[in-house]
């Protein structure tokens, strides 16, 4: 749904679960013809259309009255031609010097990381509230040079109805909550604020540059708005209804890589805003998303387990990494625990009790859990976001500092959520992608490339899954880890397009016996709610045993292929040297053909 935004920072206060705009809906229509006359016949029926557009196939329309009245007119809408969907709009709600080094970039104090990679000649785009000062002549000095661009949006026009200044747009200065800045911290700050203190405060790409996107304004409510909505005031309210000029706009500056900490929506829910993500991937292949899981993992049944199916919206698209939270390692903090910060959501052992930052092979508690509605497993990957250090932007009040302060030096603070997670998983990407275009010569590297270099290397946390599982719902892949990804690379490969029933091939050497063997296939699917072009993963070893993709054998021994997920690893331990083969069969490819890459590395 249009607004549908929460940067994805997890507060100290108790957060409110899914909250709705009263009396607003998102219809989704099949095709731009539909438009019009759906928008014809929700007049007709009493609505109220704040926005329709075409390009997206969206509209926005508002209904006055109670849930009882709006009940027939939505039933209504619903049978009139060309409506595909009809959604309730959500509220906007808010979504490293230690996580570098357990993410496997071990940085040298005063150089580049020990495995020679800055993020030099990569620009990175961050979608988030705003940033530092918002005018790049005065900038965090950690930012200082390395400023492509900075683009306020304004309060998109759905929002002129309970606002006195439509189109308002503040700038975009980090004047709230200093989200934004933070973000752009771990994917990039280069550490100058903290050249003199105990340790070097930088993200991962820190010659990278930045184009960065604010989309939060501030509110001025009319006195007749929703009481739900007039005790918020700033929103993400500049995020359009249509993404696609939002999209655009960062890929003609350069960048190739999109980070975005925010999301909302309902649970598992594939909505127009996944389909606008999957839809620029699939037309720009070379244009990687990564977006944050959401941070509404909890216990609230007291069963002491995390609940399954959590994460929302963009998250949920098949055409992004999706990002879960592991905790940091911060012994500093080990008298915060999950059941003191949120009671609610952690009423019982063993997450009441748990320190929050002591365990970097955990799961944080609140991290959201897959699967989505069809059945896909969800996060990607997952990395640390727990008391999370990085840049605080210098427009925020003297006492604000979100989890916890850093006494050494204010132009820092620690925050925690999947947003703090997935910058960290950007910058690192930034890496993987210098690593492909400087050292494995591609020249511009896809997205499905870089998802299945980090998928290759990512390390499987323990306690969520039977050993030996490569994918599941609460940490996806595992954690990720840059130097599994590159230290011993047996392949890096942009696969061709395929169609139903055809198969490419590549032998595989493996140079020594007893490491293990892990190879990663992913590719952007054609937009839909379900997977759309289904390809397989076979790797078949020197005796002639096969393995598949994110599969398992029954009891007769035969191979179950996974027809869910369009990324796949196969993961053999203790690997036997030789010649092995790598096999990826179309299985079905009905908006195709179907284009693909592979990676193997020994870790």
């Amino acid at each position: 749904v249009p607004a549908t935004a929460r940067t994805m920072a997890r507060l100290p206060a108790q957060l409110p679960r899914r909250r709705v705009m009263p009396g607003a809906f998102t219809v989704e229509v099949f095709g731009s013809e539909n438009v019009e006359p759906v928008a014809k016949a929700a007049r007709e029926l009493g609505f109220k259309v704040l926005t329709a557009d075409k390009k997206a196939k969206l509209l926005t329309v508002e209904f006055e009255g109670t849930a009882a009245q709006r009940r027939e007119p939505i039933r209504a809408l619903s049978c009139v031609h060309g409506v595909r969907f009809i959604r309730e709009r959500v509220l906007p709600r808010t979504s490293n010097n230690v996580a570098l080094g357990l993410m496997g970039n071990r940085q040298r104090a005063h150089a580049s990381s020990a495995l020679g990679l800055t993020g030099r000649g990569e620009i990175v785009a961050v979608c988030d509230t705003g940033f530092d000062t918002g005018d790049a002549d005065s900038i965090h000095a950690d930012f200082a040079g390395r400023v492509v661009a900075i683009r306020s949006y304004p309060v998109a026009r759905e929002w002129a109805s309970f606002v006195t200044n439509p189109g308002g747009n503040d700038g975009a200065a980090d004047l709230d909550s200093g989200h934004g800045t933070h973000v752009a911290g771990s994917v990039l700050g280069d550490g100058t604020a903290s050249a003199g203190d105990p340790v070097r405060i930088r993200g991962h790409a820190h010659e990278a540059k930045l184009v960065f996107q604010a989309v939060e304004q501030e509110m001025r409510w009319r006195p007749d708005a929703p009481e739900d909505l007039r005790g918020a005031r700033y929103l993400l309210s500049g995020i359009p209804t249509n993404l696609t000029p939002l999209f655009q706009y960062a890929y003609d500056q350069g960048a190739r890589i999109h980070s975005n900490s925010w999301g909302g929506g309902d649970p598992g829910a594939y909505d127009a805003q996944c389909r606008q993500f999957d839809d620029f991937v699939w037309r720009r292949k070379d244009f990687c998303f990564v977006v944050a899981a959401g941070n509404d993992g909890t216990d609230s049944d007291g069963d002491g387990a995390i609940n399954l199916t959590s994460v929302a919206s963009p998250g949920t698209a098949k055409n992004c990494i999706t990002v879960g939270a592991c905790e940091n390692l911060r012994p500093e903090f080990n008298t915060q625990k999950y059941g003191d910060w949120w009671p609610d959501d952690y009423p019982v052992a063993p997450y009441q009790r748990d320190p929050l930052a002591n365990n970097p092979k955990q799961v944080a508690a609140f991290s959201s859990r897959g699967p989505t509605a069809d059945g896909r497993a969800k996060p990607d990957v997952v990395a640390p976001g727990t008391f999370v250090l990085s840049t605080r932007s210098s427009k925020l009040a003297p006492n604000n500092f979100a989890w916890a302060a850093y006494p050494p030096n204010k132009r820092y603070f620690h925050m925690g959520g999947t947003s703090m997670a997935t910058p960290l998983v950007s910058g690192a990407l930034a890496l993987l992608r210098q690593y492909l275009r400087e050292q494995a010569g591609i020249a511009n590297p896809s997205a499905a490339l870089l998802k299945a270099l980090l998928i290759a290397g990512a390390k499987r946390l323990p306690g969520t899954a039977p050993a030996g599982t490569v994918l599941d719902c609460h940490q996806g892949f595992g954690a990720v880890d840059i130097e599994r990804s590159l230290k011993r690379v047996l392949l890096v490969q942009e696969g061709p397009a395929l169609s139903t029933g055809q198969v490419w091939r590549l032998p595989l050497q493996v140079p020594a016996s007893g490491k293990t063997l892990r190879v990663a296939m992913a590719y952007s699917d054609h937009p839909g709610g379900t997977l759309v072009n289904n390809l397989n993963l076979l790797v078949g070893s020197p005796t002639g045993r096969h393995h598949v993709g994110n599969g398992r054998r029954v009891a007769n021994a035969s191979l179950v292929t996974d027809g869910h997920n369009n990324a796949e690893l196969v993961q053999v331990g203790h690997a036997k040297r030789g010649g092995w083969g790598v096999e990826v069969v179309a299985a079905n490819v009905g908006a195709g053909p179907q284009d693909f890459a592979v990676v193997a590395v020994l870790v």
